[in-house]
């Protein structure tokens, strides 16, 4: 018997466009058969600053892609950047870009260990969730904001999809997604809504009745989420 598409779960892709579009083609060839739906709670948005802060910069530090299109011409500078959908970004502007961990921990501990000639900046939004210029306070590390997320609520029409959707996984990669995505509208009221969620504490966001049946991934990174969406799914698919 054909499949019915209408039938399969939603994952409702909520980070900007750019990257949902690529979690969901990565999703795409990990998990079950689902249908793909983008409705970004966030668009990335230019933020003013002094570029004079690049002024002899040594190097660069990135943690998102988004931080790319925002920076001034800074030829190849060397720059560490959390995962390689960064560096990759950070490499086709011209920069020496390398991907030091896949989480902020991770390149913390690549910068601490390897302990780079300042100054050092840090490109990085107005909202963030791990401050890199406070975690190693012994290197010269300036931040900058150069981008702003900003909050935009997701497609009115969308609501009733969601609701007549059988199951639908909601990828959540901060806990200020967690709690945008729970002020949207009948979002609470789901109930066959399932976070899954990037840490602890992105979980912690979520009120209480979406809190009680979030998966956490197991490790603060993009793999790690995909990898559970995916084992999830797997357990919830219904038997050939």
């Amino acid at each position: 018997m054909p499949r019915d598409p209408l039938m399969e779960p939603i994952i409702l892709w909520t980070r900007p466009q750019r990257e949902s579009e690529a979690s969901a083609q990565a999703a795409r060839l990990r998990c079950p058969p689902h249908q793909a739906v983008i409705a970004p709670l966030f668009r990335i948005v230019p933020a003013k600053y002094d570029p004079a802060v690049f002024d002899g910069a040594k190097g660069l530090i990135l943690t998102s892609a988004n931080a790319v299109p925002g920076l001034p011409a800074l030829g190849a500078l060397k720059t560490w950047c959390v995962w390689r959908k960064t560096a990759a970004a950070a490499r086709e502007a011209g920069l020496d870009a390398i991907a030091a961990g896949r989480e902020a921990g991770e390149l913390i501990d690549v910068l601490r260990a390897e302990r780079p000639e300042g100054p050092l900046v840090y490109a990085h939004g107005v909202h963030w969730s791990r401050d890199i210029v406070a975690a190693l306070p012994e290197l010269t590390i300036h931040g900058v904001a150069v981008y702003e997320s900003r909050a935009c609520p997701i497609p009115a029409d969308l609501s009733d999809r969601l609701s007549r959707a059988g199951r639908v996984y909601a990828p959540l990669y901060s806990a200020r997604a967690a709690t945008e995505l729970a002020r949207q509208p009948g979002v609470v009221s789901l109930s066959g809504l399932v976070p899954v969620a990037i840490s602890d504490a992105c979980a912690d966001a979520l009120p209480q009745p979406l809190r009680a049946r979030a998966i956490i991934a197991s490790g603060p990174n993009g793999d790690a989420v995909i990898g559970a969406l995916a084992e999830a799914m797997s357990q919830d698919a219904p038997a050939a």
